[in-house]
């Protein structure tokens, strides 16, 4: 199939826009070791350093074509680290406040209280937790849905648009549309 330019009418200009950014596009690694020294007590010590260096180089066309949105991150719920705080915060503190009004009302033994308090609210947190993680979740599921919904759909068009190097355009060869680099599509 031959494609056109919609405002030049001409085939030699036009290129994919796939194509462009990703032979515009080059990504390498490199590692370095060195080794020095330093002689300290007449002895010689020994120091390696180890270097990782990543580089991205993209040509400016392959930049002002490349996608401008980004697939959508993946759901999460709540991270260990901030359920563990959660807990130990409800449980702890909690059993802590109920210790403290037990000893000051003279109430029992202070300890047991506390200690029953302390399993009670460890329950009761966990579930909390549970139930909060189960619902931040559900909304992350579905706000990754309709992101990727809109991601997919932008993809497609922008996986059929094709630029014209005379004119400077991309352009949709299935609606005719067109625009400059970086804002079309």
């Amino acid at each position: 199939m031959n494609v056109v330019c919609p405002l030049c009418g001409s085939e030699e200009h036009v290129y994919k826009i796939s194509g462009i950014v990703s032979s515009g596009t080059s990504q390498g690694n490199s590692t370095s070791t060195t080794t020095a020294g330093t002689f300290a007590n007449g002895h010689f010590i020994p120091t390696v350093g180890v270097s990782n260096i990543s580089t991205i180089q993209i040509t400016t066309l392959a930049q002002k074509l490349y996608p401008r949105l980004t697939a959508p991150e993946s759901p999460k719920g709540l991270g260990l680290f901030t359920i563990l705080i959660i807990i130990i915060l409800l449980t702890f503190g909690g059993g802590f406040v109920i210790f403290d009004r037990a000893v000051k009302l003279r109430i029992g033994n202070p300890f047991v209280i506390g200690f029953i308090a302390v399993l009670i609210l460890f329950a009761i947190s966990v579930y909390l937790v549970k139930k909060m993680n189960v619902s931040i979740k559900r909304n992350s599921i579905s706000r990754y849905q309709n992101e990727k919904k809109i991601f997919d759909e932008y993809i497609k068009v922008w996986l059929r648009c094709y630029y014209c190097q005379k004119d400077d355009i991309v352009f949709d060869p299935q609606t005719g549309e067109y625009g400059h680099p970086g804002m079309f599509p």
